[in-house]
């Protein structure tokens, strides 16, 4: 998709592939943590085995250009463009879009939704990479992108898992919320979606999060990540050839599941794909 008109009324071409409209929104993510993300997302298990998993997914659907919305530094964007399919990056936050631009993103709208003004039921695929969760108002935001997305698009979705994992990290990142199953299921039908399929992702790093996470917050204890973030990358990379070959391991059980259109029954993110509530 290279004519952005037909899908904006409010975009302007700085040069081929960047768009741009005022982006003055607020959005609740820390300032430099992109910045921080993007020196290790490359490396990272965790970005690697979500990346492979929605991939695969978007294969057995191919819907056509997919819209990372709220993508940051423009990993996934990257990632699908890499894999040879037509994506965009529609990013709000300057430090994102200036990552992506140097990674070598191909097509990039520096806006929010609302800045692009874009076009009621025009964008053939959506992904929400760990992005609904930032949203105070979920539905007000899942409204929007039930607004635009085409009657017949899919939209890929990842989301942090189960209320008990909540821990400082969560607040520190911006989330305002974590999802179950049942929790993005009414979010989705309040939302006008239908959920073609749904699946847990890292079903190994629920018993960790919750060991090394969520009790030390809850009795009030700083992790050491939190307090020096130059040191996130410790939760991403593996500390010895051991742990490398059994978090390879779990990870490729998941994903031979879900290519096989079965599901993990736990974990510590949650996936969907959903399209939109056919009309009578």
């Amino acid at each position: 998709m290279n004519d952005l008109e037909t899908i904006s009324t409010n975009l302007k071409t700085i040069k081929p592939g960047y768009w741009v409209a005022s982006a003055n929104e607020t959005i609740s993510y820390p300032k430099n943590e992109l910045t921080n993300s993007a020196l290790f997302d490359e490396k990272s298990f965790w970005f690697e085995h979500r990346r492979n998993i929605v991939i695969d997914l978007f294969k057995k659907v191919n819907p056509g250009t997919l819209f990372d919305i709220g993508g940051g530094a423009g990993y996934m964007s990257l990632s699908f463009q890499n894999a040879g399919y037509d994506s965009v990056l529609l990013e709000p936050g300057q430090d994102g879009v200036g990552i992506a631009l140097r990674r070598g993103v191909k097509k990039i709208i520096h806006a929010t939704i609302q800045e692009a003004e874009i076009k009621n039921s025009t964008i053939p695929s959506i992904g929400l990479f760990d992005v609904i969760e930032h949203f105070e108002d979920d539905i007000s935001f899942m409204a929007q992108i039930n607004r635009i997305l085409s009657d017949t698009g899919f939209l890929f979705i990842t989301v942090p898992a189960y209320k008990f994992l909540w821990s400082d990290e969560d607040e520190y990142v911006g989330h305002y919320k974590r999802y179950s199953s049942s929790t993005m299921k009414k979010l989705l039908r309040e939302s006008n979606f239908e959920i073609v399929y749904s699946t847990y992702l890292f079903s190994f790093l629920v018993i960790p999060i919750f060991l090394l996470r969520s009790i030390p917050s809850f009795f009030g204890h700083k992790m050491k990540h939190i307090k020096d973030r130059t040191k996130v990358e410790i939760d991403h990379v593996p500390k010895s050839s051991i742990i490398t070959r059994v978090v390879d391991f779990i990870c490729g059980i998941e994903r031979k599941l879900i290519q096989l259109s079965l599901k993990v029954p736990f974990g510590s993110t949650y996936l969907v794909v959903a399209k939109k509530v056919r009309k009578n």
